[in-house]
């Protein structure tokens, strides 16, 4: 430090600053390098400085790392390895699009420097720049081809745009070089959690945590990864051992509420079913009245507004619970479930995007479950409670008649999510193709029909041989054309998707073909549901296993036909 202390450096902080930085000043306008009072040179002055500002900021004082590294800048704003560890300030401090501005000027005074471009590539990938933060991260891997953080990171970031096989190579990769780099463990983890590879995914959770035991990320991530397995218990102990640590962590509340909605502690889910409001997820879309949220109270005089809040699927099961409330209860929900939904009884229906009345209590739907039957009595849910309008089931009765035998419905696949990687990879393992169920095609006297919407109903165009399956689904441009169309079949085959929902609601058949970690809400080791008693599931054996599925969705359909040989053709059930 020259003629400077360390404990001076330490201690003094701002004026100090502000001395070095008059010193550096001075120095920079004389003619010739020389040397100040202190006998420093300008670059003993930066270097001083620098010093200074990393020793506060490997202590985590940020303020003060920010302070020293812009005093430089002040007087030599193009010196590169200020602005590249302001700009790491600011990555910490969350300013992420600063961050970026900052390390690129430090890369463009020095393009060669591997930990630019790695810091670079973190502070784009905070940024949502996934495909820059990639090209950085491969960029610094050619410069550095050692550096296992930059091959651990762009396998997060391949994980983050739905690519999670490339990125279990680039975890792998890293681990071959440092083979105790528990980040990389976690994420390789997380990669194979994707890929639906559960008890691959839970060893490397398990290694991670043994080089990191006080990791809430890491328990967080074994406790989904226990749930997916089916060890639901073992899951919550991990979330609970994460909340030891970081009580407040919203996002092992959330999780842990899903838990155990899905091992049957309704009660304790519901509750905790709450912080789903506070995840990154759910949180941007939270509706923000100034009216108070409904606790459960009589209404009296008061009006209730219900609003939906995630899927069609969650609207039509939740929407049965507005109903049930005494009072004055007005629902809003998606504008494609408004005509299904107009005649729920006992509410007024709205779509969303529409004038709200003048309210005085509000309630998000999938609090209402909490509220009105915490734990579900098949008993309240034995009758339908959604129909079809009875003209579109007459014309849809007319569209059918040709069809001979077991009229079923098909639905193979949900819909896409490429911008949520996590619920991308989630409807992944809950589709099959067309094809995965070609043993249905060995089943005589059915009349399939397709209720497939979206992308996958391009698998009819290569069908399997001898299932021939009807498509009308061109005609059906909302929820109510679709109720009029199911209301005239006599079972509906579906994944879980909100056809699967709709059907049921309308009290017909429905045989769900369901993945090995199945969505909360159909509990555990469980072929029936207590909201629906009219289906039925068929689960996966083990993770990715339709072919067992497929063969006993076949067996059971061939059991149907011929049961129904003699039987009078399908009861519809209209408005």
């Amino acid at each position: 430090m020259n003629a400077l202390s360390v404990q001076r450096l330490r201690d003094e902080g701002a004026p100090l600053a502000d001395e070095l930085a008059g010193t550096l000043s001075d120095l920079m306008a004389q003619p010739r390098p020389q040397t100040s009072t202190h006998g420093m040179t300008p670059e003993g002055a930066c270097e001083a400085l620098l010093q200074l500002g990393a020793f506060h900021h490997r202590e985590g004082r940020l303020a003060q790392a920010e302070l020293f590294y812009s005093t430089i800048l002040r007087v030599r704003p193009d010196h590169a390895d200020s602005l590249h560890f302001l700009g790491v300030v600011k990555y910490q401090l969350g300013h992420h699009p600063e961050a970026v501005e900052l390390i690129a000027q430090a890369l463009r005074l020095n393009p060669n420097r591997g930990d630019y471009i790695l810091n670079l590539g973190n502070a784009l990938q905070r940024s949502g720049r996934l495909t820059d933060a990639v090209t950085c991260y491969r960029a610094s891997i050619k410069l550095s081809p050692d550096a296992a953080m930059a091959l651990n990171n762009l396998g997060a970031t391949l994980r983050d745009m739905g690519r999670p096989d490339e990125a279990e190579d680039s975890c792998r990769a890293a681990l071959r070089l440092k083979p105790d780099y528990g980040d990389a463990l976690n994420n390789l983890g997380t990669a194979l959690a994707d890929l639906g590879r559960f008890q691959e995914a839970a060893d490397s959770y398990q290694a991670s945590l043994k080089l990191t035991p006080k990791s809430v990320e890491v328990l967080n991530n074994i406790g989904n990864v226990l749930t997916h397995l089916g060890d639901l218990d073992g899951a919550i102990a991990a979330y609970e051992t994460a909340l030891e640590v970081m009580p407040n962590s919203i996002d092992v509340h959330h999780n842990l509420s899903m838990t155990l909605l899905r091992a049957g502690r309704f009660e304790e889910g519901w509750k905790e079913y709450e912080w789903r409001w506070r995840s990154r997820q759910l949180a941007p879309v939270r509706r923000k009245f100034a009216q108070p949220q409904w606790e459960g109270e009589p209404l009296g005089d008061r009006l209730l507004l219900v609003h939906a809040e995630q899927g069609f699927g969650d609207t039509i099961q939740f929407c049965r619970y507005a109903s049930r409330i005494a009072g004055r209860v007005v629902v809003e929900v998606q504008p494609e479930l408004a005509r299904l939904l107009k005649n729920l009884p006992g509410v007024e229906v709205i779509p969303r995007g529409h004038p709200l009345p003048k309210f005085d209590v509000h309630c998000p739907l999938m609090s209402l479950p909490g509220l009105v039957e915490p734990t579900p009595d098949p008993a309240n849910h034995a009758d339908p409670y959604i129909f079809a309008e009875p003209n579109q089931v007459e014309v849809w009765r007319a569209r059918l008649a040709p069809l001979k035998g077991l009229r079923v419905g098909l639905v193979w696949a949900g819909g896409a999510r490429p911008d949520q990687p996590t619920l991308e990879a989630v409807n992944r393992r809950r589709s099959m193709t067309l094809a995965m169920l070609a043993p249905l095609a060995a089943v005589s006297g059915v009349s399939f029909v397709s209720l497939q919407k979206g992308a996958p109903a391009v698998d009819l165009e290569a069908a399997p041989d001898g299932l021939v399956v009807h498509d009308f689904t061109a005609e059906l441009n909302d929820f109510a054309d679709t109720a009029g169309l199911i209301a005239n079949l006599d079972l509906v085959i579906s994944v879980d998707t909100s056809v699967a929902h709709l059907s049921a609601a309308l009290g017909k058949p429905v045989w769900m073909a369901n993945r090995f970690d199945s969505c909360w809400r159909w509990l555990r080791d469980r072929r029936s549901s207590p909201w629906y008693p009219t289906l039925t599931q068929f689960c996966q054996p083990e993770p990715g296993d339709w072919c067992s599925v497929a063969m006993d969705l076949a067996k059971a359909l061939q059991q149907a036909v011929e049961l129904s040989e003699d039987r009078p053709p399908a009861t519809v059930m209209a408005a």
